[in-house]
C-alpha cells in the first residue's frame, strides 16, 4: 500500500478494478420487457368463385378492342382441364347490338376422370356457345362437383347434359322491353336433363316425382350450384319449371348478392 492511501480508498480501487457489483441502494440497469410473440395470422378462407369486378355483361365502349390475349389464355386453360372447346370470333348481334360475346367459345364435351369413369367424355347436347369465362366456371363445376355427385347418389358416371344453346339474344323471361338476359352475353346456361353410364336419363322436371336417390342428386346439384353461380333458378317457377337456369350476372352494388331459388 502506497503511503498516504487509506484502507477505504484502496478497497474502492479493488472493487472498481474487479468489476464488483454496485453497493446496495444503487440501482442497476432496468431490464427491458420480453417482446410478446407475434400473434398468428388467421389462415385464408377459400373464397367462393365470384364474378369479376366489372359486370361480365357490360358492353365495352365502341372504341375498345376485345382482349384477344385474355381470351386465348382462357381457351388454353379450358383445354388443359379437358374441355373440348373451339374459339369463335367476338361479335355483336345484328338484330340487337346490346347482345354479343367478347370471348366466345363453343364447348362440346369435358373429359372426366374418376372412380367409375377413368377417362370418359361428358357431352353437351347441343354444343353450347358461351363466354369463355362462364364456360370455365360451368365446366369446372360439372367435372369436379356434379360428376362425383352422380357416382355418390346413383352409382353411375355422368355422361351427358342436355342444355340450351347458351347464347340467345333475348330479354329476361322473353318479356319485350325488359332488361337483356344473361343469355344475351353468353353468361348463362339452362340445364334440362342428365344422362348416365347405366343408360338412365334424369330430367330436371322430375324434381318432385323422381325416386329418392335421383331426387337427392337433383337437390345436391342445385345446392352446390348456388356456390358457383350468382343466379340459380328452377325448377318450380313459371319460367324455369323444367330446367336449372344458371348465370353469373352482377346483383347489387358489391356484386356479392346471390339469388338461389
Amino acid at each position: 500500500m502506497k503511503p498516504g492511501l487509506s484502507f477505504a480508498a484502496a478497497a474502492m480501487i479493488v472493487m472498481l478494478a474487479g468489476g464488483a457489483a454496485p453497493a446496495a441502494g444503487i440501482e442497476g440497469p432496468v431490464p427491458l420487457p420480453r417482446p410478446k410473440p407475434a400473434r398468428p395470422q388467421p389462415l385464408p378462407i377459400p373464397a367462393v368463385p365470384a364474378p369479376s369486378g366489372q359486370p361480365q355483361h357490360a358492353r365495352p365502349p365502341a372504341a375498345q378492342t376485345p382482349d384477344f390475349e385474355i381470351a386465348a389464355r382462357c381457351l388454353a386453360a379450358l383445354k388443359r382441364q379437358g374441355v373440348v372447346a373451339k374459339a369463335a370470333d367476338p361479335f355483336r348481334d345484328e338484330k340487337d347490338s346490346g347482345c354479343g360475346i367478347n370471348d366466345p367459345v363453343k364447348i362440346t364435351a369435358i373429359t372426366v376422370r374418376g372412380k367409375i369413369q377413368d377417362i370418359s367424355s361428358l357431352r353437351f347436347s347441343p354444343p353450347m356457345l358461351l363466354s369463355c369465362a362462364f364456360a370455365a366456371v360451368l365446366t369446372g363445376w360439372l367435372r369436379d362437383v356434379v360428376a362425383p355427385l352422380a357416382v355418390y347418389h346413383l352409382d353411375a358416371a355422368l355422361r351427358g347434359v342436355a342444355a340450351g344453346p347458351g347464347y340467345v339474344c333475348r330479354r329476361r323471361n322473353n318479356r319485350p322491353g325488359g332488361k337483356l338476359s344473361e343469355h344475351a352475353f353468353g353468361n348463362a346456361a339452362d340445364l334440362m336433363r342428365f344422362s348416365f353410364s347405366n343408360g338412365q336419363k334424369l330430367p330436371v322436371a322430375a324434381w318432385n316425382s323422381a325416386p329418392a336417390s335421383e331426387k337427392a342428386f337433383l337437390r345436391a346439384v342445385r345446392g352446390t350450384a348456388c356456390g358457383y353461380f350468382t343466379t340459380v333458378l328452377g325448377p318450380g317457377s313459371a319460367f324455369h319449371d323444367n330446367h336449372f337456369h344458371l348465370d353469373r350476372g352482377i346483383h347489387g352494388r358489391s356484386g356479392n348478392y346471390r339469388i338461389c331459388e
